[in-house]
């Protein structure tokens, strides 16, 4: 111990070097305190029983010195510490909460993917086509239930690639009202209902019932059009049935009722004929 107190300035150096070294040691401020105060009593303690003043002074000069640098560089070294612990638990924090964000978003992505099953399912087992339809000039298919393919003959590939198939096979004699009420419901966005023919792919005929809705935003902004396709075919087959019976009806009595007043029933036959075939949509010849 008598070396460190003679005054030698790199024996005097060894002892700032070992505060020093309690400073960047010591990650307790408890442990730090207790370090030094030790490391301090002691030297004031054995440099005022076994050395001469002069040392005594020059050695305080350097502990002093030394406890210095020492505190600062606990501090510092604590602050930085701190602040990394910080950061890590920032870091920690917003991993959590990105793991919670994702978590919710699968939820939220499967939650929605069942319910569109659900909802895709629902609709592609209903007696019915569903459609969803741009608000343009050739009321683009985006969307349309399988169940057109039984109807018409088209699978829905091809009602979405091809924009101008509904327009394709609209049956001639209602092409004109059909697309001017198509027109009227994409500009102006009144509900659409109409009942009009359709030709599949085979060429037969196919009545169709079609309704449509314009889908708007929260902000009332025209979205789409959504609506539905009913195959009344036979309805119309039923009704069509049913006319040409009472057409028929209706010219059999105006021959048994101009056969009873005419003095000469010959002289109706062309005209009774030509009701019997108009009745029954036949020519004559």
């Amino acid at each position: 111990l008598h070396l460190y107190l003679t005054g030698d300035p790199l024996q005097s150096t060894n002892v700032a070097l070992c505060v020093i070294g309690a400073g960047l040691f010591f990650l307790s401020r408890r442990w730090f305190v207790l370090a030094l105060a030790v490391t301090v009593v002691s030297w004031v303690w054995i440099a005022m029983g076994i050395a001469p003043p002069a040392p005594i002074a020059h050695f305080g000069f350097m502990m002093m010195a030394a406890i210095v640098v020492a505190v600062l560089a606990f501090f510092l070294r604590r602050r930085n510490l701190i602040r990394v612990e910080t950061l890590r638990l920032e870091a920690q924090a917003r991993a959590a909460e990105l793991e919670r964000a994702i978590e919710v978003a699968h939820r939220t992505e499967q939650s929605l993917y069942e319910t569109q099953t659900r909802y895709r399912n629902v609709v592609e087992q209903l007696p019915a086509v569903t459609f969803l339809d741009a608000l343009d000039d050739n009321a683009t298919t985006l969307y349309i239930s399988p169940q057109i393919e039984t109807m018409t003959g088209y699978p829905p590939e091809e009602w979405t690639s091809d924009a101008h198939l509904w327009e394709k096979i609209l049956h001639p004699d209602d092409r004109t009202r059909v697309l001017e009420d198509t027109h009227e419901h994409n500009t102006t966005h009144a509900p659409f209902d109409l009942e009009y023919r359709l030709l599949a792919r085979d060429g037969h005929v196919v009545w169709v019932h079609d309704k449509a809705v314009v889908v708007r935003d929260a902000q009332g902004s025209a979205l789409y059009s959504q609506g539905f396709l009913i195959d009344i075919t036979e309805r119309k087959l039923a009704e069509e049935r049913v006319r040409r019976r009472e057409a028929i009806l209706e010219a059999v009595s105006f021959a048994a009722a101009a056969f009873l007043r005419a003095p000469q029933w010959e002289q109706y036959m062309d005209a009774v004929l030509a009701r019997l075939a108009q009745a029954a949509r036949m020519s004559r010849a």
